[in-house]
């Protein structure tokens, strides 16, 4: 286990700034996922902390190690690449202890220790097998066993799961999880799936053009968005435009008004009330609750365990609403069928408006 420190960190290829002056801070055993839409900088900085990408400014330190300068092979940290990168000519025992006989690790020592990787990840048995012998999940477990065979001070895992099926990426990815708890390893993964991400963190780094916007607990993000971009970005969210009026209601541009919870917004001040789609309730259900309104069914969509449904009323935009469903209880209307909308007050959240999209 080891801290990582990153300070006031920026990236500049040429004309294009990357990462913008960030700041970051992980004291322990503890899964961060950098997670962000192409292009916000995510992958840069990992592979500024692997030492792949030099730091234009800034310090990046590894427990006491300022390893700002040093090499990656010198870094001491393990890494998983999107495409696994592994040595199709090399065993499986072959990859997973190249990076302990870079080091001089003696032959003895490194079968040992390779072993003992290819039995964390269930792979006994496979030290002969060549990789395109194996399936993607298999190869996806090797690159982990490679990366953790060399017993890093920091984890690194970029986009680990983007080439498995979904059965496989739930399996690999808690397979990821318990590793990391089991063994104490200061981690941070890249992902670009907001589902993978409040699976496996601890903690959410959200980016944006190479600045962290949001970070805290997967729940604290989704509840909680300090932002129009995060709470679009981390699940679906309906937004009404207005302003925060005194005691505790909100107004929208084209005059609704609803009950909102507590805010540190002044009176008066223009926001963004966000409601997610499966706090919103439908029917006579939704007339005992806090906020209701009429409004008539734009789309039905089946999901499977859910339903959406679209909504459309005068003076806003259409919402999304997500309904569980249960056996005998699935959503059934008309388009342009009229049904009654409603939610708890709780359940919405208030956001200061600055016009980002």
């Amino acid at each position: 286990m080891a801290s990582l420190y990153i300070k006031n960190v920026t990236k500049d290829f040429g004309p294009v700034r990357a990462i913008d002056n960030l700041s970051l801070a992980i004291e322990g055993p503890e899964l961060i996922a950098l997670l962000g839409p192409s292009g916000c900088g995510k992958t840069t900085l990992l592979r500024m902390i692997a030492g792949f990408v030099e730091a234009t400014s800034g310090r990046i330190r590894i427990g006491e190690r300022d390893v700002t300068d040093v090499p990656p092979n010198l870094r001491n940290t393990g890494m998983i690449f999107q495409s696994y990168a592994l040595f199709p000519h090399m065993t499986v025992a072959e990859n997973v202890g190249f990076g302990l006989e870079m080091r001089k690790i003696a032959k003895d020592e490194r079968m040992k220790r390779v072993r003992e990787a290819l039995s964390l990840v269930h792979l006994n048995g496979y030290e002969d097998r060549y990789p395109k012998q194996m399936s993607g999940g298999q190869r996806q477990r090797v690159a982990i066993a490679r990366a953790l065979v060399i017993r890093p001070d920091v984890f690194l895992l970029d986009e680990p799961l983007s080439n498995l099926d979904a059965v496989l990426r739930q399996s690999v990815g808690n397979e990821i999880r318990e590793l990391q708890q089991r063994l104490g390893l200061t981690s941070v993964f890249v992902t670009h799936d907001q589902k993978e991400a409040l699976m496996l963190a601890d903690r959410l780094v959200v980016m944006k053009a190479g600045r962290i916007i949001q970070e805290g607990s997967g729940s604290d993000i989704y509840n909680h968005p300090n932002c129009r971009f995060v709470a679009s970005f981390l699940g679906k969210s309906n937004f009404f435009e207005g302003h925060r009026q005194t005691g505790g209601s909100f107004t929208t541009a084209g005059g609704l008004t609803f009950r909102c919870p507590d805010s540190n917004l002044a009176d008066g001040a223009s926001a963004l009330l966000s409601v997610r789609p499966e706090s919103i309730r439908l029917g006579p259900e939704a007339s005992k609750l806090d906020n209701t309104l009429e409004a008539k069914v734009a789309g039905i969509t089946y999901l499977g365990s859910l339903t959406e449904v679209e909504l459309g009323f005068p003076g806003s935009d259409n919402i999304t609403v997500q309904l569980q469903n249960r056996p005998g209880a699935e959503f059934r209307a008309d388009i342009g069928a009229a049904v009654l909308a409603g939610w708890t007050a709780g359940s919405a959240h208030l956001i200061a408006d600055h016009g980002e999209s």
